[in-house]
């Protein structure tokens, strides 16, 4: 249950982070900030990808006599 419950708060976080409001957007600053390249998509995917491959990887090992 953690591991679903951590993946939802990484999708949460991350798409609070791709949503942010046209008035931050639109600050002469914002292009370079590292929040104006989220792609959410992509992003959330590599995140998941990577969050449970760790997970997997480390439950084998935790398996492993």
């Amino acid at each position: 249950m953690d591991l679903l419950f951590r993946s939802f708060a990484m999708t949460r976080g991350l798409w609070q982070v791709a949503d942010l409001p046209e008035t931050v957007r639109a600050h002469p600053g914002f292009a370079g900030h590292p929040f104006a390249r989220v792609d959410f998509g992509r992003d959330l995917s590599r995140a998941l990808s990577d969050y449970w491959r760790g997970a997997w990887e480390m439950s084998r090992r935790h398996a492993a006599p």
